[in-house]
């Protein structure tokens, strides 16, 4: 109670010198004992003491609901758990809403988005696959593994791979990424969120380009806001699904042109990513081809 104590005679120093009411309160977020008895209300005036007692048990409430939420300091977990506290508005009702920028600039929203969006096609496709980032990087390999082929990838977007950086797409790109997602998703809400935000500055995205290509030398008059690579939107959603019965017996018998399997088809039809680029297919495939001496097919 010295935290209290301290505060109370501060503010009663205050209302009799003053005659200004001033009362606050004390909380320390801890499962400690000695935490919840530092925690409590304090008041320079006996009008303002007076009203406090009176209010005992909903101030008890009060405070364990303020303790409660300063332990998780952050709002949007508390309602996600299924918590609801008298002190914060109630949770967005509006149906996908975790989904909406919420304040937050589209492109941040839509590179926290994309994650989602692929691991839900994952699903979709009867594999389970988990929200990371890193999981671009090894997703020709999973493709390979589970014989799966992600169609109508956007054109003009870096397909995944070891290569595949999410923080150097450019604004255009992650829209056209999952821009057909959250419209399917949000419908009217996603159109309404459209133009409200003009941030197109890249300078991120190039950072991160450069940060992975240390070394090389900059250009003069680079510096300040950027704009990089500009994509349309496709008219189709991407999905994944299973080899053709074609592809799985070309594997099974390592027919020559198993390398051109494809593992990534854009919105062209054309072929971004294949068997061959698949870091766990080539180790197996040389592996294969050490213990028989022969050729399975050429490596590009």
């Amino acid at each position: 109670m010295g935290v209290c104590d301290a505060f109370t005679k501060s503010a009663v120093y205050w209302h009799h010198t003053h005659g200004i009411h001033i009362t606050g309160v004390a909380i320390f977020p801890s499962d400690k004992e000695a935490g919840h008895q530092a925690s409590g209300l304090f008041a320079g005036s006996d009008m303002v003491k007076a009203l406090i007692n009176s209010h005992q048990l909903d101030i008890k409430h009060w405070l364990d609901e303020l303790t409660t939420i300063l332990k998780y300091k952050d709002l949007e977990a508390v309602h996600a758990e299924g918590k609801t506290f008298s002190l914060l508005p109630a949770s967005s009702t509006a149906p996908n809403g975790s989904l909406l920028c919420n304040g937050k600039p589209a492109r941040d929203r839509n590179r926290k988005v994309a994650p989602m969006m692929i691991s839900e096609m994952f699903a979709e496709a009867s594999h389970l696959l988990k929200t990371s980032n890193s999981r671009w990087l090894t997703m020709l390999d999973i493709l390979y593994t589970e014989k799966l082929c992600i169609h109508d990838w956007p054109t003009g977007v870096p397909p995944p791979g070891p290569d595949f950086d999410l923080k150097a797409l450019s604004a255009s790109q992650l829209h056209a990424l999952v821009a057909l997602y959250l419209r399917l998703h949000l419908g009217a809400m996603y159109e309404a969120e459209l133009g409200l935000d003009d941030n197109n500055n890249d300078s991120e995205a190039e950072a991160a380009k450069v940060k992975k290509h240390k070394g090389k030398s900059k250009k003069s008059g680079d510096k300040g806001r950027k704009k990089g690579a500009v994509v349309e939107e496709p008219s189709v959603i991407l999905h994944i699904s299973r080899w053709p019965e074609s592809d799985i017996l070309t594997v099974e018998t390592q027919a020559t042109s198993m390398c051109l399997i494809p593992l990534v088809i854009d919105t062209n039809s054309k072929v971004v990513c294949s068997l061959q680029d698949s870091e766990k297919f080539i180790k197996d495939l040389l592996q294969d081809n050490t213990q028989d001496d022969t050729p399975r097919c050429h490596i590009k």
